[in-house]
């Protein structure tokens, strides 16, 4: 395989990255992730999935959440079924909302 494919990281996943590769933390930080593909994954494709890392669920779609390293979303953004790799954010509260 060639080099990271940054193009497919949108700007918050890029800033995760950079700081999860400042930290160098054990044990490993894991980024929460939006992966989008061109389509449903086929067999292999899931398997490369598998081996990233990424739990599938039951029910496939062109969107899969994950919570990856750094590592896993460099070598999922080489291959050319990925669209687009993004962070997935927690909703923040505005204060006095209730949960």
């Amino acid at each position: 395989m060639e080099e990271a494919d940054y193009s497919k990281f949108d700007a918050p996943l890029m800033m995760a990255c950079n700081e999860s590769h400042a930290q160098e933390s054990f044990p490993v930080s894991l980024i929460s992730v939006f992966i989008h593909l061109i389509s449903p994954p086929d067999e292999q494709q899931k398997n490369e999935l598998e081996a990233a890392g990424v739990v599938l669920p039951k029910r496939l779609s062109r969107i899969i959440t994950a919570q990856l390293t750094r590592e896993a979303l460099v070598r999922l953004s080489q291959y050319d079924w990925v669209k687009a790799l993004k962070l997935s954010q927690q909703m923040k509260r505005h204060p006095g909302e209730s949960p």
